[in-house]
């Protein structure tokens, strides 16, 4: 296992795909800490309400609205005192569980249809039954700007805070549990009109209001049921957020539906139904156009109207804790900050995986291969962050999605430059190589045509001065054959010399035709490996023989075994072309010592521990132990300088590494040299 990941991080593919996907991690989030993918989360989430299922209307929760209507009646936009008191004595004849007052009145407020005295009784009244009501609760506003609760609730601590609390975009997404802390980060003084509603009423269903003080979170707990919900304070990086609120706040579960509704001037009256208060959470607020207080929540940001009234704001706060309680509506959670940043590693890792696993084909196909996996990651992100979050679980996803686009993005992009890159690469060994393989045909074709030329003019010269028979006797005995023979011969070797280049030319065609097409030079695709080599010297063979002017014998002993094998067939027919030529040129410097020698050439393949091997055997001179080490380095040649560049084993061996492989030689200075070829059986 050890091995595998030393020669997995050795990968030149595998470090750019590990650095950029990291890379792409910690840009993220870095970014997302200083909070400049807020509005892209907030509009996700957001989302989530606005694709969530329609739920029953809250009915615990009547709204008392002091409407445009009631304005009009009333002839003034502030409810006065005698209407207040009015309407509070009708609401308490029946019976609601707990009366939250959302109107702030901490001074008296008169009528216009009054006299100074009844106003002023009407306000004595009003002052007697906020003493005498018990779960009546009033508002006040504890941050700044202050505003002062009523007198006679505050003595009886029956007051609770109005403040709300908005993101940058002036959207309410989470509320105060306490809107103020202590010097130790606890909560402190007045808790918000929700929460005292919600706590009212489920103490009146059985349940204990406690505290765990390490996290300062608010619990409600039924001893009989078992049943508990803690208001979990939210810290720093819970979701989406990276600023630290004062106070304690907790995440909204918020309801598309509306509350049902009476207005003022309906109870007032007694036009209402006898039942509609008793035993439920009353609370009463202004909702006419020109006085009411309107916020933006996640659930209108879509919808019309796109504002909610204040009343029902903290209706709101309020349903979401009691429906948590009895109903098991989950509140929402946040998950913690190292799952996110694992989500956001596997996904990244994920893509980049993708694009390396697929980075051999053309880059147009990679970038529409790597898309189709970004928008499949980010279809499954979607799809389970909206399931988890019916169950009330928030996972911010947009780190992750913006993950997935980036490193995709970026790797397919720098596969697409390296692609660039190494085609420029390919070509260069392309025109080294193709310089290397067409130097002894060219050569072979100058001397053959200049022998050839010499010839024809020598006997053409003979023809003219009528001596044509002479001079083919004269020839004869200089070149112990027949000059016109020797002309054939000449020829013969221009004509295969030629083929030759013709056959160069068809390789570097393909090569040009691959490229032409925007993929990769070096092409890997399964072989018939035996068939390859074996065509390769049938048609190298005849080549050599014509250029070295003597013949060898031929030992082909292939494993029968062996099929197909992905590789470049254009490169491996190339490092053959060189084995054999060099094996001829071996053979060639033994018959020159001694010139009875019978050339052998044997061309062999087996199979070894999972991997090809193929071996290129000639009884040539051999090489001595010092040339060994240097004949596979550029311009290291065994050959004199007119007769080589010392490029085809270097090239040779490059070819074998772009096959995961190697090229290695066993020689004995007088003997032979036998080279292997030795790459995967698959890759």
């Amino acid at each position: 296992m050890y091995s595998w990941f030393t020669s997995f991080l050795q990968k030149t593919s595998t470090k750019e795909v590990l650095f950029t996907s990291f890379g792409v991690i910690f840009g993220i989030t870095f970014i997302r800490s200083l909070g400049l993918l807020q509005p892209i989360e907030w509009t996700a989430y957001d989302s989530m309400f606005f694709f969530r299922p329609r739920e029953p209307i809250d009915e615990r929760i009547v709204i008392v609205a002091w409407d445009e209507a009631d304005i009009q009646m009333g002839e003034q936009g502030i409810m006065s005192d005698n209407t207040l008191a009015t309407t509070l004595e009708k609401i308490r004849t029946q019976q609601p569980r707990i009366i939250g007052l959302d109107i702030y009145r901490d001074v008296p407020v008169t009528s216009h249809s009054l006299s100074s005295e009844q106003n002023a009784r009407a306000y004595q009244r009003l002052i007697e039954i906020m003493e005498s009501t018990p779960n009546l609760v009033g508002i006040e506003k504890v941050l700044p700007r202050v505003v002062n609760p009523p007198i006679a609730l505050k003595k009886k601590k029956q007051t609770a805070a109005a403040d709300l609390l908005y993101d940058d975009d002036k959207t309410i997404r989470r509320s105060y549990i306490h809107p103020l802390e202590n010097e130790k980060g606890g909560p402190w003084g007045t808790p918000t009109l929700g929460v005292v509603l919600a706590s009212g009423y489920l103490v009146l269903e059985g349940y204990e209001v406690g505290e765990i003080k390490s996290t300062h979170a608010l619990t409600l707990t039924n001893p009989e049921t078992s049943s508990q919900i803690i208001l979990e304070p939210l810290k720093t990086l819970d979701g989406s957020y990276t600023r630290t609120e004062d106070g304690t706040l907790f995440l909204v579960n918020w309801r598309k539906q509306r509350f049902p509704v009476v207005y003022v001037s309906d109870v007032a009256t007694g036009n209402i139904p006898p039942d509609i208060f008793r035993d439920k959470i009353v609370l009463i607020g202004n909702t006419s156009a020109s006085g009411s207080d309107k916020h933006h929540l996640p659930i209108n940001r879509w919808s019309s109207p796109q504002f909610t009234n204040g009343v029902e704001v903290h209706a709101q706060i309020t349903s979401s804790i009691i429906s948590a309680a009895i109903d098991s509506r989950p509140l929402i959670k946040t998950i913690p900050e190292a799952i996110e940043i694992t989500m956001l590693t596997v996904v990244v890792v994920g893509i980049s995986l993708i694009a390396e696993k697929y980075r051999k084909i053309c880059p147009e196909t990679l970038f529409l291969v790597t898309l189709s996996g970004a928008v499949v990651i980010i279809s499954v992100l979607t799809i389970s962050s909206f399931i988890a979050f019916t169950e009330g679980y928030w996972i911010p996803i947009i780190p992750s999605v913006l993950g997935v686009l980036g490193a995709g993005g970026t790797i397919s992009l720098l596969i697409y430059i390296n692609t660039i890159r190494r085609n420029n690469r390919d070509f260069k060994q392309l025109i080294k190589d193709l310089n290397h393989s067409l130097q002894n045909p060219l050569r072979s074709i100058t001397e053959n045509g200049k022998t050839a030329y010499e010839l024809s003019s020598i006997l053409s010269t003979a023809y003219e001065e009528d001596n044509l028979s002479e001079k083919i006797e004269e020839l004869y005995e200089e070149l112990e054959e027949s000059p016109i023979s020797a002309l054939q011969e000449h020829l013969d070797a221009l004509l295969v010399q030629t083929a030759e280049l013709n056959r160069q030319r068809n390789n570097a065609q393909e090569y040009f035709s691959i490229a032409y097409l925007g993929k990769n030079i070096f092409q890997r695709k399964a072989t018939a490996l035996n068939q390859l080599i074996n065509t390769s010297v049938c048609s190298i063979i005849p080549i050599k023989q014509s250029q070295y002017q003597f013949p060898i014998k031929l030992v082909e002993n292939y494993d029968p075994t062996i099929k197909e094998v992905s590789i470049d067939s254009i490169g491996i027919s190339r490092v053959l072309e060189n084995l054999i030529d060099n094996a001829y040129y071996a053979i060639k410097l033994k018959i020159k010592k001694i010139p009875q020698h019978q050339g052998i050439i044997t061309i062999q393949t087996w199979k070894e521990n999972n991997r090809i091997k193929v071996s290129v055997s000639d009884n040539g001179i051999g090489m001595p132990r010092e040339m060994v080490n240097r004949i596979f380095i550029p311009f290291k040649s065994f050959k004199p300088r007119n007769q080589g560049q010392g490029l085809g084993l270097s090239l040779a061996s490059e070819t074998m590494a772009r096959h995961d492989g190697n090229i290695t030689v066993k020689t004995k200075d007088g003997e032979g040299s036998k080279f292997i070829l030795d790459f995967p059986l698959l890759k």
